[in-house]
């Protein structure tokens, strides 16, 4: 992007809310890179954060704010103040089942974003954090969606069974999530429409996420998750619809051009990089630690992931603003990430190759 025409000029401060976690610490990361200066919240000191960015840019270009509570619209205000534009990665992951918390708190945590960030002139863009779950996964019997996805499509399923109480048991949380963020996307977008602000939105909606990982403490759900695998746990991922997954660092590339480039407005960006199916990670995983013996078998699968018709598109925004050749692939992401010695901690060497 070195000679790329950008909305915000490099040296700008760009919030990012979450700045802690997976995907927010390598959104900082890489703005850092690019020159831009990052001002990260999050919701108690994080000592591990200063002392990682600071380290590698300097304290002027990084910095950390406290915001306990997307809520407490001071506090916000304190984040937001001088700042050039906005990424809001954070999201409550505690997984409550209760609608009222884990819909109506991060939707209006996103309203307050939007509306304390229309008191500064000086912010120009802001950049949700969806997911891929926000598009209709799945049909109104909870079975995997066959009908292709585009841009205008949203789960509507999701939000219905948020509020229902003959929502299965094992599928409310991922559904109660997905409803959250469809609800505050659809919410944003029409509070922009409404209020016109002197910002641009735009949403990213990440697949399953794997990758590097800067620090053992932003392992993140996903990669968690293939910890599990590897420490031969049980698990429910192969309960879950045959997904898309993406890199963590093409996730953070998105939310870049999201930020950055200037054609997009109300926007979303499907980051959805590959199909795959459980059988074909777990081979993988098989390859890259081979005297692992715990990684349990995939299980025998014939439902194919729906076609995601913009996922396309997002690969030709990396290609075109990073000069990229398109998307890791599933497994380069699972390699750096299985490579990177952050990552060892969550394996437990007593027991792995038993």
């Amino acid at each position: 992007m070195e000679n790329r025409n950008v909305r915000l000029p490099r040296g700008s401060t760009i919030v990012v809310t979450g700045v802690n976690g997976y995907i927010g610490s390598a959104v900082a990361k890489l703005l850092l890179e690019l020159g831009y200066k990052v001002r990260g919240t999050v919701r108690a000191p994080k000592p591990w954060v200063n002392e990682y960015f600071e380290g590698r840019h300097g304290s002027d270009n990084f910095k950390t704010t406290i915001v306990p509570d997307f809520q407490d619209r001071v506090a916000l205000g304190r984040a937001f103040k001088g700042a050039s534009g906005i990424i809001h990665v954070a999201h409550d992951m505690s997984w409550s089942l209760d609608p009222n918390i884990a819909v109506t708190q991060p939707v209006n945590a996103v309203l307050n974003t939007l509306s304390v960030a229309s008191q500064y002139d000086s912010i120009k863009r802001i950049v949700l954090t969806s997911t891929m779950g926000a598009a209709p996964l799945l049909d109104p019997d909870f079975n995997p969606a066959t009908k292709p996805i585009d841009e205008d499509d949203w789960n509507d399923v999701a939000v219905e069974a948020a509020w229902s109480d003959s929502t299965p048991i094992k599928m409310r949380a991922g559904l109660i999530y997905a409803a959250a963020k469809v609800e505050g996307d659809k919410k944003a977008l029409q509070w922009v429409h409404d209020n016109k602000p002197g910002f641009e939105l735009n949403t990213v909606m990440p697949g399953f996420t794997f990758g590097k990982t800067l620090h053992p403490s932003c392992t993140g759900q996903s990669m968690s998750l293939i910890a599990g695998l590897l420490r031969g746990e049980p698990t429910s991922l192969f309960d879950i619809v045959p997904p898309w997954f993406i890199d963590t660092e093409d996730v953070a590339r998105l939310h870049v051009i999201g930020l950055l480039a200037p054609e997009l407005s109300s926007q979303r960006i499907f980051a959805c990089a590959h199909p795959f199916t459980w059988r074909e990670l777990i081979g993988i995983l098989r390859e890259l630690d081979p005297s692992n013996s715990l990684i349990p078998d995939g299980p025998e699968e014939n439902r194919e992931p729906c076609h995601i018709i913009p996922a396309a598109k997002a690969e030709r925004m990396i290609q075109d603003f990073f000069g990229r050749t398109g998307f890791t692939s599933l497994r380069d992401s699972l390699a750096a990430a299985l490579t990177k010695s952050t990552f060892s901690a969550y394996l437990m060497p007593n027991t792995r190759h038993q």
